[in-house]
């Protein structure tokens, strides 16, 4: 059976590595007082498999005293598409865990009822942690939203819960290209989520193939670099196929939607940076640039584009 897979978020006894990133989730949602954060990525980065690791491994991110209750809900879903719909994910979120109605339904618009029962639950020493991923969703109905970042922010400054959102742009830039001033102000803090660490992408393919040697390796990697997403669809073809032009020649066809929407969202200056790295001429490409497509993963530390394949993609862009 082929043990690579790519599209669906990876379960937790499948997820590899992200070590620096773990690290800097778990000083925040789990010190001593909680803070929020927002993990970025561009897509296919990984940030569904990671916010399904928080979910489902607890006890990598927080002490048994502190008593996490961990409520993930995906604003793609059309549930949430709402700030009634969040509160009512959030109301069963708790009482899935807890037993028992935090509030009831018909009070998700009453907000003296949500905060008392916010802070009963702080009270019985209950850690709240509401994660949204997809937060850009927001822009497609944002008159649903417009109150909603603020009411939001009150109740994480007040400790009634620490939130975590996945998106793949800063929360400052996702509401600056809405038009809109963020209303979060600096509760969060910001994890990039990019390349694997050298010997988790190795593990990852390691563990998969029985016998991995440089050949796999450097095939993989002229492919895919050690972008999670990248990687395991290049090992499955390999898998599959076997033949190296076979794979490929599947690969460039799989990824070809996907490099193109990820182009599509990067900035001016961020697309010029990779067609300078790629080999076109352009203009000097700015530190603060040059540090973010690293942290994408689309930059290597060399400054190098992280796969040979994706390097002559960019320099088939206009």
């Amino acid at each position: 059976m082929n043990p690579f897979q790519y599209g669906a978020p990876v379960s937790p006894d499948r997820f590899y590595g992200r070590v620096s990133a773990i690290a800097d989730v778990k000083n925040r949602i789990g010190a001593i007082s909680a803070q929020c954060v927002n993990i970025v990525g561009l897509r296919r980065s990984g940030k569904s498999s990671f916010l399904r690791y928080i979910k489902e491994r607890p006890q990598v991110f927080f002490q048994d005293s502190q008593q996490p209750l961990i409520v993930s809900l995906d604003l793609q879903n059309s549930k949430f598409h709402d700030h009634y719909g969040l509160m009512e994910g959030l109301r069963r979120g708790i009482k899935a865990q807890v037993g028992t109605e935090p509030w009831g339904r018909s009070d998700n618009i009453d907000p003296y009822e949500v905060e008392d029962a916010l802070l009963e639950l702080k009270e019985e020493g209950y850690r709240l942690i509401v994660i949204l991923d997809e937060l850009e969703s927001i822009g497609y109905r944002l008159d649903k939203f417009q109150d909603w970042g603020a009411d939001w922010r009150s109740k994480a400054s007040a400790g009634w819960f620490t939130l975590v959102f996945a998106s793949r742009h800063p929360l400052d830039q996702i509401y600056r290209n809405l038009g809109a001033t963020s209303p979060f102000g600096n509760i969060f803090s910001t994890t990039v989520l990019g390349a694997l660490e050298v010997e988790a992408w190795e593990k990852l393919l390691r563990d998969g193939f029985s016998s991995c040697g440089t050949d796999t390796l450097n095939l993989v990697n002229n492919l895919a670099g050690r972008l999670p997403f990248y990687t395991q669809m290049a090992a499955a073809l390999l898998w599959q196929h076997g033949d190296v032009e076979v794979v490929k020649r599947e690969f460039l066809f799989q990824v070809h939607s996907h490099w193109t929407g990820i182009w599509h969202e990067l900035s001016d200056l961020e697309r010029q940076a990779l067609r300078v790295a790629a080999g076109k001429s352009g203009s000097v490409v700015t530190r603060e640039t040059r540090d973010l497509l690293q942290r994408y993963g689309l930059l290597g530390t060399d400054g190098e584009l992280f796969s040979n394949e994706f390097a002559e993609f960019v320099r088939g862009q206009r």
